[in-house]
């Protein structure tokens, strides 16, 4: 059972589907459980060969997507990302060790990653560098 399973399962499963998930990080981002969440998403990814949030956006800085990243960490508005890019980016393989990490099934991972990781790393960026909350 993955990280996402363990702590939201019950809630995605009354809900239902992406769409439920999407929405709950959506409100995420911005409710009482955003604080949780980057953490939530860093510990996932330890289990990936990313290591960490600040290890997939090093990937993606360095495999294509500067800009993209660059938009996330600045102040200024955030270039958006696909799928595709992110699939084509980062590989099926790598994002099924994602999916898996964060318990969620492969083919979801990299619309949800699209959706929501500008705004997540933007979130976590207020100096340019990515800042996980402490607990």
């Amino acid at each position: 059972m993955g990280l996402f399973d363990q702590m939201v399962g019950g809630v995605l499963g009354k809900v239902g589907g992406t769409g439920a998930l999407g929405g709950l990080l959506n409100s995420a981002l911005g409710g009482s459980l955003g604080d949780a969440l980057p953490g939530m998403v860093n510990s996932a990814l330890a289990k990936t060969e990313f290591g960490s949030l600040a290890g997939l956006v090093t990937y993606l800085q360095e495999n294509g997507l500067a800009d993209q990243v660059a938009s996330w960490l600045s102040s200024g508005e955030n270039l958006q990302v696909t799928a595709q890019q992110l699939i084509s980016v980062i590989g099926q393989e790598h994002l099924a060790h994602v999916a898996t990490a964060v318990g969620l099934p492969p083919e979801t991972v990299g619309d949800l990653l699209s959706q929501h990781l500008p705004g997540l790393i933007d979130k976590l960026s207020p100096n340019g560098q990515i800042e996980l909350p402490t607990a």
